[in-house]
């Protein structure tokens, strides 16, 4: 039954074109990348929020990068002051 149902379905959404309209057919044409882009370029709004991020995420590898560096040293301080005391 699913068969039948999926066929039916297909049936339902194929469209065929007379070789007339076929003819008729024009390519799509896309604006200039310059006209779709610049219009983005020259709004400024939101531009602080977008810094603010960069800023943030600049600073959390920052910690992410000293705290896996240092952390390995602390740890081994740790463990060798755990066996001093030991």
């Amino acid at each position: 039954m699913l068969a039948e149902t999926e066929r039916d379905r297909d049936a339902e959404c194929e469209v065929t074109l007379s070789p007339d309209r076929m003819r008729q057919r024009r390519p799509l044409r896309l604006p200039a990348t310059g006209a779709v882009i610049l219009p983005f370029a020259r709004d400024q709004r939101g531009v602080n929020p977008i810094e603010y991020s960069v800023l943030a995420a600049g600073i959390a590898l920052a910690i992410v990068a000293i705290v896996s560096s240092v952390g390995g040293t602390l740890g081994n301080a740790f463990q060798n002051i755990a066996a001093y005391l030991g």
